[in-house]
């Protein structure tokens, strides 16, 4: 991903709004949340051997499953530091959109953030299969990859950019399942080939739709309801605990389970920072992100099942959760042979999604 002038005047803009030295030679935001939607100061360090203050970018609604996953992450970090590290959440991209965090996280401006491995695909990591639509076809089949040697790969590549992954389980899973909310019914490839389906600034996802004649466009996430609402885009793919709290379903009444990819939320940190806490502070981190994973794949289940409830009882919503989406994948075989054949996949995706 290319740093442009305006990627390089955002970040400006963002270090101006929220720099602030910190150790470890990176910064953090300056300002954080108070009551009545003003803002306060606060410093990184209040004072030598004090607390640390680091800032997690989310594009989510704090009140969205994932949000509250997000801040029982923060809660965890201040239980396990016993205090000396305190996380503030800034949701509903806040800090920018995906690939302005990114870009900043790397200069220090932002300390940490969470969401797909797609946008580090500019930075050398091999990220590409976080977005290539209908290419796995479980989650299972993911899982076995990602802990394996493509998953320290992944982390390698994650470090000599500066970054560092931090829930090292790579369970964390988004969704549990997506989900097209779209304006009309879809039921078949033609159906949404006549849609305009929002993507996110993805290349690899984009490219693959459109070899299936799909039109997509690049809107952000916090950005989608207006979009459906004024007929930008006709559909937008999304995990099934954002129907909801995105309100897609009021703008999107068509909701189709279309499992595009097996989404892993990635908890990713600046390296200097990480590397400037204390070895017990970091193993705190880890361990809160692990454990925020794991509350968060043990309530998922139900959480989506009383929305999905709520929903239909309020009218209105028609769930298809039974679609066959094995015909995108059908449709995308030849496709990612094609790429495979090019070297477009690393060997270890070849050989075992059977792609030579």
């Amino acid at each position: 991903m290319k740093k442009t002038l305006a990627m390089v005047l955002a970040a400006g803009m963002v270090a101006t709004m929220l720099g602030g030295c910190s150790s470890g030679g990176s910064s953090t935001p300056a300002t954080t949340a108070a009551a009545g939607g003003t803002t306060q100061a606060a410093s990184n360090t209040a004072a030598s051997g004090d607390v640390v203050k680091l800032s997690l970018a989310t594009k989510v609604a704090a009140d969205s499953f994932e949000g509250k996953s997000f801040q029982d992450f923060a809660d965890l970090v201040k239980e396990y530091t016993n205090g000396t590290v305190e996380v503030t959440v800034y949701p509903s991209e806040q800090l920018g959109d995906s690939t302005t965090v990114v870009s900043n996280m790397q200069l220090g401006t932002v300390d940490m953030y969470c969401e797909g491995g797609i946008f580090y695909l500019g930075y050398g990591v091999d990220t590409g299969i976080c977005s290539y639509p209908f290419l796995f076809d479980s989650w299972d089949k993911y899982e076995e990859i990602v802990k394996g040697d493509f998953g320290k790969l992944q982390e390698q590549q994650l470090e000599s950019a500066g970054f560092k992954l931090i829930n090292t389980n790579r369970d964390w899973r988004r969704g549990p399942y997506y989900v097209t909310c779209s304006t009309k019914p879809i039921t078949s490839v033609a159906d949404l080939k006549a849609m305009r389906l929002r993507s996110a600034d993805s290349p690899v996802f984009m490219e693959a739709m459109k070899s299936l004649g799909v039109t997509t466009t690049v809107v952000n996430y916090s950005e989608c309801y207006m979009a459906l609402q004024q007929g930008q885009v006709d559909a937008v793919n999304c995990p099934i605990s954002n129907v909801e709290s995105m309100a897609f379903y009021e703008v999107g009444p068509y909701v189709t389970r279309m499992d595009c990819y097996p989404a892993e939320l990635w908890m990713v940190m600046n390296l200097n920072k990480f590397n400037s806490l204390t070895a017990d502070q970091q193993d705190a981190l880890i361990r809160a992100a692990n454990d925020a994973a794991t509350h968060s794949n043990e309530t998922i289940d139900k959480e989506v099942d009383d929305m999905i409830a709520r929903l239909e009882a309020k009218g209105g919503v028609t769930f298809d959760l039974d679609f066959d989406d094995s015909i995108f994948a059908d449709a995308l075989k030849d496709y990612y042979k094609g790429l495979a054949a090019k070297g477009e996949f690393n060997e270890i995706i070849v050989k075992e999604l059977g792609l030579n």
